[in-house]
């Protein structure tokens, strides 16, 4: 079935259905159908089953039924009953949808002429936007209040009109101001390193940009949308700078925007946790730990509270709460994180951004091979492996390499080791790694194995100034912990206090 026709478009959104979304159409769809009307259902129950849409399977499945007439209609009916409780459903988390139904209640209202329900309805409708610092609904909530004063008229309606026309001069204000700013965002996004490939000299355009009086506005004139975006763009150019700190202070100040409205978490939450969870990321290359260890706490304390998180959001607190755990060396308590990873990746891996699944995978090999569980480290291996695939990116092929040749080393399985440095020598002959191996399986007695270990910890130390990389960082504290005859946890303890 060809990705852009009707019938693949109906089969994305029903296999991109969640439990509860699917339980919620269920149960709308049967409340609203009419009599006869429930083969709507049987057909949704059949695509489900079947995970595609097959003409020929529906109507040998429904065989005889007078719909099968025009399949068509009912592809199209089916569509816009999901799409209808998709909206019921989301109708909580969207003040969209909440101010647009208030919106169609003051119509129908005023056409009615019932102008006091009419007005009562305005005014707990503009306290709902002031709440929610939304302009463009409180500039059309504004337009009904002078209408129902217009009709109202009388002794007072004067001075109410000139303060309602007031306020709507100041959010039509805002509303201008938060323009100005998309227009600067999407044109300094064009520059974000991962698009900078397909635009020339930038800096002087870069430069201009960030020198438009717009971007000196002061933020307290702002609504919150706005200040979230001007935020935004001042990301964006550290990013572009390459401005670790930069972006730090950024996602710390998008985060203090958030929390400054707590209403406006309610219907975001999604993006509340997601800007809590970069500002996590942004702190490992900045260095801010005593800014990351407080909001990885917060993380876990609401991702068990707010609705509206998925699974892959859940896969990045395990893997900040997992990192974090090894960048203090706290290997026991990064092993007992592992059950609840293995779980995770088992019931919601396909959800879960391959990023993640891959950084999951990755910190989890670095923790058993700290604790020198090594069938452990083997059997993550395998699953990186399985993973990434045979086009895996360097530092996952140098990582599941590493793994297991000290596992199979040390667990003294030699054939497999001889077989994979054979491999190795084909595959990348240039390699220094494999040839210390080799010398390894060839040594007789411990002291020449230990001379070996020795000049590959020394050969690795002068790589790793140049390439600080993970696979490299374990060989040198296995090294180390194989010469000193200590726990690789203690050698790595004793790196960490050198840098």
């Amino acid at each position: 079935m060809l990705s852009n026709t009707p019938a693949a478009e109906l089969m994305q959104l029903i296999l991109a259905l969640n439990k509860t979304e699917k339980r919620y159409f269920r149960l709308y769809a049967s409340q609203r159908l009419q009599r006869g009307e429930s083969i709507y259902l049987q057909l949704y129950d059949h695509l489900i089953a079947q995970g595609e849409w097959s003409e020929g399977s529906i109507r040998a499945a429904f065989a005889g039924k007078r719909f099968l007439s025009q399949l068509v209609v009912a592809r199209t009916r089916l569509q816009e009953l999901i799409l209808a409780s998709l909206r019921d459903y989301d109708h909580a988390f969207n003040y969209h949808l909440e101010f647009s139904r208030r919106m169609d209640e003051i119509e129908l209202l005023y056409r009615r002429r019932h102008f006091d329900l009419c007005e009562r309805l305005v005014r707990t409708a503009l306290r709902k936007a002031a709440e929610l610092d939304l302009p463009l609904e409180s500039l059309q909530l504004m337009e009904w209040a002078m209408r129902l004063e217009r009709q109202k008229g009388g002794f007072g309606s004067e001075g109410r009109l000139s303060q309602l026309h007031a306020q709507h001069a100041q959010m039509l204000a805002k509303i201008t101001l938060e323009s100005h700013l998309r227009k600067c965002y999407d044109a300094l996004s064009v520059y974000l390193p991962q698009r900078a490939s397909k635009v020339g000299d930038r800096s002087q355009k870069i430069a201009s940009l960030m020198q438009d009086s717009i971007l000196h506005t002061p933020i307290a004139q702002m609504a919150f949308d706005a200040q979230l975006i001007h935020t935004y763009i001042h990301q964006f150019h550290a990013r572009i700078l390459g401005d670790a700190m930069g972006i730090t202070i950024a996602n710390l100040r998008i985060v203090e925007i958030w929390e400054s409205r707590p209403a406006r978490i309610r219907y975001g939450e999604e993006q509340y946790f997601a800007a809590l969870v970069n500002l996590a990321d942004s702190t490992w290359q900045s260095d801010s730990a005593a800014v990351r260890i407080p909001v990885i706490a917060k993380l876990k304390r609401i991702a068990a509270r707010f609705k509206q998180i998925q699974q892959q959001q859940i896969a990045r607190i395990l893997l900040l709460d997992l990192s974090q755990m090894i960048f203090e060396d706290a290997w026991l308590e990064a092993d007992l994180l592992v059950p609840k990873i293995k779980a995770q990746l088992q019931d919601f891996g396909p959800r879960i951004p391959a990023s993640n699944r891959q950084g999951l995978i990755g910190n989890v090999i670095t923790a058993k091979f700290y604790l020198e569980k090594w069938a452990d480290a083997l059997y993550w291996a395998t699953e990186l492996e399985t993973e990434v695939g045979p086009d895996a990116a360097a530092q996952w092929k140098n990582l599941i390499r590493i793994a297991r040749w000290v596992a199979w080393y040390t667990l003294g399985d030699h054939d497999k080791l001889e077989k994979a440095l054979q491999q190795q020598r084909k595959t990348q002959p240039t390699d220094f790694i494999h040839s210390y191996f080799i010398h390894l399986l060839q040594a007789q007695r411990e002291q020449q194995e230990i001379s070996i270990i020795e000049s590959l910890r020394i050969a690795v130390e002068g790589q790793i100034k140049q390439e600080p990389t993970t696979h490299l960082t374990l060989l040198h504290t296995w090294t180390t912990a194989k010469i000193h005859g200590i726990p690789i946890t203690a050698a790595e303890h004793i790196r960490k206090n050198r840098l």
